[in-house]
């Protein structure tokens, strides 16, 4: 797997079905026993117009897009979450005794930038 299957597959399993399944789980929660900040919540969505609900999904998944895209910033090293220069963080795919480098938070590593891929 290269970078951008990486950034693909993240932005087809995480981003593009995350705020749906969250407005989905808020309208019509799983399980009988709710608790009453779950039926508050329930009660809530389902008052909402069609346009309001859009809007909040449409919320939904900018603030997911914001949220990966601040991981991949961490993973590429241009947000930083300690304070020592010490170490750094790599993220790898193996498969097949192979390694592909996909993100690197050290200076001297050869990863271009994963946030720069997500659009």
């Amino acid at each position: 797997m290269d970078q951008k299957a990486f950034v693909d597959l993240l932005r087809s399993v995480v981003l593009d079905r995350l705020s749906i399944e969250i407005a989905n789980d808020w309208q019509y929660p799983a399980g009988r026993l709710r608790s009453e900040e779950r039926s508050r919540r329930t009660e809530w969505m389902n008052s909402l117009s069609r346009h309001d609900r859009e809007f909040l999904e449409a919320f939904g998944q900018h603030v997911a897009r914001s949220a990966v895209f601040g991981v991949l910033c961490v993973l590429d090293g241009v947000r930083k979450i300690e304070d020592s220069e010490d170490g750094h963080i790599e993220l790898r795919h193996i498969t097949n005794s192979q390694s592909q480098l996909l993100a690197s938070s050290g200076d001297n590593m050869p990863a271009e930038f994963l946030h720069e891929m997500l659009p």
